[in-house]
């Protein structure tokens, strides 16, 4: 058997096998492998060590890297947790009776507080400011955590660094972010194990601290009327409701009418006819202004 691995050696170098071959195994299986390809007549025994010492600290180096990703991956998770939560939690509540509009559109929750900001934007509207939450600075501590284990170097690890400055990491006085600009390709953050208790107990006390009621004051979005007003039979109660793209329209509503593809223009819709006298109100064409007949009435807000 062990002449026929010393032809091989011949074959393919003086140390076998390609090392590339060999990176799966653990160092000591490495050193075992690699010194079986040993020949006393052409090899120095200390090439031999020292390959498999390197392969030894390479694997290390691996291993360490792949337990602090694993970590860093855990606190960053952690705040995404959150954020999906309150995300979810708001947009649900908000519009399980009104619906949300931007620049004409309904908002769906794909696009509904997608960042930081947004989401502070939105309780500033509400009886309740997170800020006040003794939690609040320990939650948006953890954002920039996990923005610097994301994007690396950048805003968030300036903003970090002035926060705490213990996290980063540095060899002779010099930051290893400033060095390789990236926290998962080397180890560049030292964050302490037990930090990510303090975020979780921070996150859990969010959620203490939160009213059972938050009330929200958001205005209501006008009805952009782009066609027909169609008057139905609502069939649960038998009576006549307009309706324009799929919304009913009730008396006082505010929607915004155009004319000639010009400037939206707002106003309030009433309605205090007979639904018989008409039976449909329809627009002259696609791009105009409807058309209102008998006792329909708009009044414009010039």
């Amino acid at each position: 058997m062990t002449n026929v691995r010393k032809k091989k050696a011949k074959k393919e170098g003086p140390l076998g096998p390609s090392f590339l071959k060999l990176k799966n195994r653990k160092p000591w299986e490495n050193f075992n492998e690699i010194g079986a390809y040993f020949d006393p007549d052409r090899h120095d025994q200390a090439d031999f060590v020292e390959k498999a010492r390197d392969f030894g600290i390479g694997y290390w180096q691996t291993l360490n890297l792949m337990k602090c990703n694993t970590y860093m991956m855990t606190l960053a998770t952690l705040y995404q947790v959150w954020k999906q939560q309150i995300r979810e939690l708001s947009f649900r509540e908000i519009t399980r009776y009104h619906k949300l509009y931007s620049k004409g559109k309904e908002v769906q929750f794909k696009d509904f507080c997608t960042d930081f900001g947004h989401i502070k934007r939105l309780f500033s509207e509400s009886d309740w400011p997170p800020e006040s939450a003794l939690s609040w600075d320990m939650i948006n501590e953890l954002r920039l955590v996990q923005n610097v284990i994301k994007h690396g170097d950048g805003t968030a690890a300036e903003q970090l660094k002035k926060i705490q400055p213990d996290y980063f990491r540095d060899v002779s006085g010099t930051l290893i972010m400033d060095l390789y600009s990236s926290t998962l390709n080397e180890i560049a953050l030292s964050i302490p194990d037990t930090t990510i208790d303090r975020y979780r107990d921070a996150l859990i006390d969010f959620w203490k601290d939160m009213p059972e009621q938050v009330h929200f004051t958001i205005e209501t979005a006008p009805i952009q009327v782009k066609g027909p007003i169609t008057l139905q039979k609502e069939t649960d109660t038998g009576s006549w409701a307009h309706y324009v793209q799929e919304q009913r329209l009730t008396s006082g509503c505010t929607i915004q009418i155009r004319s000639q593809k010009k400037k939206w223009i707002s106003g309030t819709y009433q309605w205090t006819g007979d639904p018989a006298d008409q039976t449909e109100l329809h627009s002259k064409n696609s791009s105009d202004v409807l058309i209102f007949r008998l006792n329909h009435q708009i009044i414009l807000e010039v």
